[in-house]
């Protein structure tokens, strides 16, 4: 995702894990990118790996795919853009 420069990693990470809930086990960054293009506009690139999972049940895809629109569009509402 694309956020500004100043906008903190923990900031991203709480709202996807806030949208995420119980099934959302695991939040990781896994790379960073500011090329010269970017650092002129104040921006910056993200990557997130989600884990989801249940102890109680196999989750679906249907289930995953929902949790994670609303985790897109959590982000995107706060103008970010989401790389999809």
């Amino acid at each position: 995702m694309i956020v500004p420069e100043e906008e903190k990693t923990e900031n991203v990470t709480n709202i996807i894990e806030n949208i995420g809930g119980k099934l959302l086990i695991d939040v990781d960054l896994f790379d960073y990118f500011q090329d010269e293009a970017m650092r002129k506009g104040r921006k910056k690139s993200l990557a997130f790996h989600l884990i989801f999972q249940s102890r109680e049940r196999t989750l679906k895809d249907e289930e995953v795919a929902r949790i994670a629109a609303r985790i897109v569009k959590a982000l995107e509402e706060k103008g970010w853009v989401v790389r999809k």
